[in-house]
């Protein structure tokens, strides 16, 4: 703090780039994204949790499920296949595919994202 102190004309101002790009959807570990995932189809698969603007329809829990063909027996941070690996840096693409859960957009909309019905 001494140091500090002793340059008066450096301070916070003078920091050269700060990187506020954050990704809320990563703020849980994919162990505890599954385990809500899990949680949430156990008690709310009949609920209504995704407007399809296509079809005009809400569907529930467990028609989303099946549309993306995913099992809830099968619910594991393997499947759910969103760590990233050596082939996803410098690529933005498959970067970004890694935010989808069980490789299904769909998923992504009603897990992570902010406007959904969960």
């Amino acid at each position: 703090i001494v140091e500090t102190k002793s340059f008066s004309y450096r301070d916070f101002y003078e920091v050269r780039k700060v990187d506020n790009h954050l990704h809320q959807s990563a703020a849980m570990s994919a162990k505890m994204l599954v385990d809500f995932i899990g949680e949430k189809y156990k008690t709310d698969a009949d609920k209504e949790v995704y407007f399809d603007k296509q079809k005009n329809e809400h569907l529930t829990l467990y028609q989303i499920f099946q549309e993306c063909n995913v099992s809830p027996t099968s619910i594991n941070v393997d499947a759910l296949d969103m760590q990233a690996g050596h082939d996803t840096y410098q690529r933005f693409d498959r970067f970004n595919n890694k935010y989808n859960p069980f490789n299904k957009n769909l998923l992504r909309e009603v897990f992570l994202k902010t406007d959904n019905l969960v």
